[in-house]
């Protein structure tokens, strides 16, 4: 759902595999977001997960505004 997203906001459908690869220190939230998945329960998300998960996302807004 996300490719399709950036896609139709304008950006590089490569632009997610840069949010996937930025996911890698935090596998469980990686896991998730390749499985489509667009909620998670609480208790899977550790404070270091969830940081990962704000830094990626940050960093995909700004490579899509990038692109504009």
């Amino acid at each position: 759902m996300l490719p399709k997203f950036i896609e139709e906001w304008g950006g590089d459908s490569r632009l997610y595999d840069s949010y996937l690869a930025s996911l890698e220190p935090a596998p469980v939230v990686q896991a998730q977001v390749r499985s489509d998945k667009l909620w998670m329960k609480y208790d899977k998300l550790s404070a270091d997960n969830l940081r990962v998960l704000l830094r990626a996302a940050g960093e995909l807004v700004q490579r899509l505004k990038a692109e504009d």
